[in-house]
């Protein structure tokens, strides 16, 4: 099982990911439990999703979401997710 999303895995070879994953845990040698969980916290907020609430959409008249989808709530404001497209 792999750690990294399937539609992106597939964008490079796995030579590719084993190197970043690899340099990438190299880099983080000898820091202590707080350090690392800081350095996480600070690429994950950069994500667009980081900090959403997600809530299912059961119902919806909107004709772009006839299977209803997820709506996300964040201090950045609220989005819309079609279940199917994930987008």
């Amino acid at each position: 099982m792999t750690m990294i999303p399937e539609k992106l895995y597939a964008l490079h070879d796995p030579n590719y990911w084993r190197n970043s994953v690899m340099s990438a845990f190299l880099k983080l040698n000898g820091t202590n439990e707080l350090t690392f969980k800081k350095k996480i916290l600070d690429i994950f907020q950069n994500f667009s999703l980081f900090g959403n609430s997600f809530f299912d959409i059961k119902n919806s008249t909107d004709p772009r979401l006839p299977n209803g989808g997820l709506m996300g709530i964040s201090l950045k404001g609220i989005s819309i997710f079609d279940r199917s497209s994930k987008v």
